[in-house]
C-alpha cells in the first residue's frame, strides 16, 4: 500500500509540475504575443503616419500649384483691366474730341476744318468701346469660373 501511496504522490507531483511548467510557458507565450502585438501596433502607426505625411505633401503641392495659377490669372486680369481701361479712356477722349470740336487742328500739308456733319467713325468707335466692354465682361466671367473651379481644391 505504501507503494500505492508513493505512486499516487509521484503522480500528484508530476501533475503539479506539469501545471506549473504549463503556467510558466503560458506566461512566456503571453509575453511573446504582447511583444508581437506591440510591434504590429508600431508598424501600423508608422504606416499611417507615412500615409498622412504623403497626403499632406500632396495637398501642399496642390495648394502651391493652385496659388501659382491664381496669381497668374490675377496678373492677367490686372493687365486686361488696365488695357481695357486705357482703351476705354482713349475711346472716350476720341468720342469727346470729335463731338465737341468743329475743326481739326492744322498740320503741315493738311488743309482746313472738319465737316459739320457727325463723323462717320463715331459709330465704329462706339462699336469698339462696346466690344471692349463685352470682352472685359467675358474675361471677368471666365475668371470667376476658374476661381470657382480652383477654390474647392484649396479646402
Amino acid at each position: 500500500m505504501n507503494i500505492l501511496y508513493a505512486a499516487i504522490a509521484v503522480l500528484v507531483l508530476m501533475v503539479c509540475e506539469g501545471v506549473l511548467v504549463g503556467y510558466h510557458e503560458h506566461k512566456a507565450g503571453a509575453a511573446e504575443v504582447k511583444v508581437l502585438w506591440d510591434a504590429d501596433k508600431a508598424s501600423v502607426a508608422k504606416t499611417a503616419a507615412d500615409a498622412l505625411a504623403a497626403e499632406q505633401a500632396k495637398t501642399i503641392a496642390a495648394l502651391n500649384a493652385n496659388q501659382g495659377i491664381i496669381h497668374d490669372y490675377d496678373a492677367k486680369l490686372s493687365a486686361a483691366t488696365a488695357s481695357n481701361s486705357d482703351l476705354a479712356l482713349r475711346l472716350r477722349h476720341a468720342l469727346g474730341a470729335t463731338a465737341s470740336c468743329s475743326s481739326v487742328p492744322e498740320a503741315p500739308g493738311v488743309p482746313g476744318t472738319a465737316p459739320e456733319s457727325p463723323p462717320s467713325g463715331a459709330g465704329s468707335v462706339a462699336d469698339a468701346l462696346a466690344a471692349a466692354i463685352t470682352e472685359s465682361e467675358l474675361n471677368a466671367a471666365q475668371l470667376d469660373a476658374l476661381i470657382a473651379q480652383i477654390k474647392p481644391q484649396l479646402y
